[in-house]
């Protein structure tokens, strides 16, 4: 079976991300890779983006989970990128995407 991915566009173009269930617990043996991630809803609603260098240790003790989780996500959509690309496609999806979780009111 395929993996499931789902398209997310953002000011410079948009990428295909690999959809996880919100249950995923990510290996951090093989899952410890530069990404760009979001947790979204069943309607694949950006609720917040985030960049990291380390997905598993990252997803696996994420502070806003719980709050997303709360606020509907399903699904956590993850796209395998370079260092150099990481925050400005985080960037740029923040600003196409207006993510309720990503306000600074909300840290």
């Amino acid at each position: 079976m395929p993996t499931p991915t789902h398209f997310f566009r953002y000011k410079e173009g948009g990428d295909n991300f690999v959809v996880y269930p919100i249950t995923k617990k990510f290996d951090v043996t093989k899952d410890n890779y530069s990404a760009v991630y979001i947790f979204a809803d069943v309607d694949f609603i950006p609720l917040y983006i985030g960049e990291t260098e380390e997905l598993a240790e990252r997803i696996n003790n994420h502070e806003k989970l719980r709050m997303a989780k709360d606020n509907g996500c399903k699904f956590i959509c993850v796209l395998k990128v370079s260092e150099a690309k990481r925050e400005v496609i985080e960037d740029e999806l923040i600003d196409v995407h207006k993510p309720r979780l990503n306000s600074p009111k909300l840290s």
